[in-house]
């Protein structure tokens, strides 16, 4: 026993064995960074396809372009190791930077689709950020349902839904935000014009003469004692 154990200690020091388990531990590190970079992929391929399912297709399209940028990477260090696998361990090879740059595309991806989700939400809710708050203010009917809703997709900016029941609610309040702005009344751009002008304090006299529209709406919800002339 003791001399098998001597010629393997004497085997373990050879050259040839050193550079082995150095190749060896390397090509383990690299898959393993690459292995991590597939799974963050697929998260944010699936966070895309999530996001799509929510906004309508193709309205995040960023997986795609980040794997080409992958392969091409990765046809490049195919080469190099084919060529001589040892050379994973040859500084001028630049496999860790390889690695290294596929794991910060994989990463970027999934930044960039979470991102861009939380754009287009932003897109969807802040044309009604002061409505909503002029809307309350006026007690209009179909004020707080507005409310409740901007409220749902504020809530869901920050995450892209990670599954088909979170989709399909947040897909709800999407196509539910139309309807809460169509039961306001303010379809006119003439009449949501003056009321968000009406609330900072701005609004005209001289659009009651122009817009017929601005003084039926007035009349029709009795706001009119809401309302003060002020000679400036």
């Amino acid at each position: 026993m003791t001399k098998l154990k001597s010629l393997k200690d004497r085997l373990e020091k050879l050259p040839e064995t050193k550079k082995l388990k150095g190749l060896i531990g390397s090509m383990e590190q690299y898959q393993t960074k690459l292995k991590e970079a597939a799974v963050a992929f697929d998260t944010a391929e699936r966070n895309e396809n999530n996001a799509n399912a929510v906004l309508g297709e193709e309205q995040v399209a960023i997986v795609e372009s980040e794997r080409r940028k992958v392969a091409r990477i990765a046809k490049m260090l195919a080469a190099k190791l084919r060529e001589d696998i040892q050379s994973v361990n040859y500084p001028r090879t630049k496999v860790n930077e390889a690695v290294t740059d596929i794991s910060e595309l994989a990463a970027k991806a999934g930044r960039d689709v979470r991102t861009k989700w939380q754009s287009l939400i932003d897109q969807k809710v802040k044309p009604y950020d002061k409505l909503v708050v002029v809307a309350r203010k006026l007690k209009l009917e179909g004020a707080d349902e507005l409310a409740a809703v901007m409220d749902l997709l504020r809530a869901a900016r920050d995450t892209v839904p990670g599954n088909t029941e979170r989709v399909n609610a947040v897909a709800k309040q999407v196509q539910n935000l139309p309807t809460a702005v169509q039961k306001l009344d303010l379809n006119d751009p003439a009449v949501q014009q003056f009321i968000e002008d009406a609330a900072s304090g701005t609004a005209k006299l001289k659009s009651f003469a122009d817009n017929q529209s601005v003084s039926d709406f007035i009349q029709k919800h009795k706001l009119w004692d809401l309302f003060r002339v002020r000679i400036i």
